[in-house]
């Protein structure tokens, strides 16, 4: 009876050790920074054709948002963006986190924003994890051509390029 007790004892010391040891190297690990991973500072490039900016003006803006955001910014219907007073353009103008652009036939087509460029600083401070770019392109109805998300995946290289063209949105890969 006592030898089992005590086979039953060393087996049990045995696999606490076993599991100790084990379970040490998992607490080693560095550990991994608290809520989403943001975006990295990136330069945006953004190129219109010439043939939109000769029938009118072209506006983009783009937008640093969080997930949480995200989910209000991508439902949103574009030609109630571009409306005088929309709300939520309103807040992200307010809270500095919109970088808006005109292209006009007599103005460059390309602007290109480097790292100081762009509002980075309160987009980081926001933990910012989407981009959001919204166009108005003359003759586009469909919301889904005339609005770009982007998020860490599809953000790759160190040049963000996004093309306006008569067909919408697109970003160049």
């Amino acid at each position: 009876m006592r030898t089992t007790r005590y086979k039953f004892c060393a087996l049990t010391v045995s696999l606490v050790l076993l599991t100790t040891l084990g379970c040490k190297g998992l607490l080693r690990r560095p550990a991994r920074p608290a809520g989403p991973v943001r975006l990295p500072r990136q330069i945006v490039e953004v190129s219109v054709d010439r043939d939109l900016v000769a029938r009118r003006t072209v506006s983009v803006d783009i937008i640093g948002v969080t997930e949480v955001e995200s989910y209000q910014w991508k439902r949103k219907p574009i030609d109630h963006y571009w409306t005088p007073r929309d709300p939520l353009r309103a807040k992200a103008e307010a809270e500095g986190i919109i970088r808006e652009m005109e292209f006009k036939a007599d103005s460059d087509l390309t602007e290109v924003h480097d790292r100081d460029d762009l509002p980075w600083d309160k987009w980081e401070e926001k933990r910012v994890t989407f981009l959001i770019v919204i166009a108005d392109i003359p003759g586009v109805e469909d919301d889904n051509y005339r609005r770009l998300v982007l998020d860490r995946k599809e953000i790759g290289g160190k040049t963000i390029r996004i093309q306006v063209t008569k067909d919408g949105l697109e970003q160049v890969k």
